[in-house]
């Protein structure tokens, strides 16, 4: 019985690990939509967080955060 519920204990404590683990990543290049011409130093940020970051030279960028979040 002892070893039911340290199996339990272990499997359950090792769940809260993994909820805890999970990120958000996004990557992309900015470009204008008519021109198709890229777009530099643009503010992207999550919607309704304070997470975010600006494109670089050549319009790319790499935001990553462990709040969720599916909308830039």
């Amino acid at each position: 019985m002892k070893n039911f519920i340290f199996l339990f204990l272990f499997l359950f404590l090792l769940q809260i690990n993994f909820s805890f683990s999970q990120q958000t990543k996004v990557r992309g290049k900015v470009i204008d939509s008519k021109t198709k011409e890229i777009l530099p130093f643009v503010n992207i940020s999550f919607i309704g967080t304070n997470i975010g970051t600006i494109s670089d030279f050549n319009g790319e960028y790499f935001i990553e955060t462990r709040e969720a979040g599916d909308t830039i």
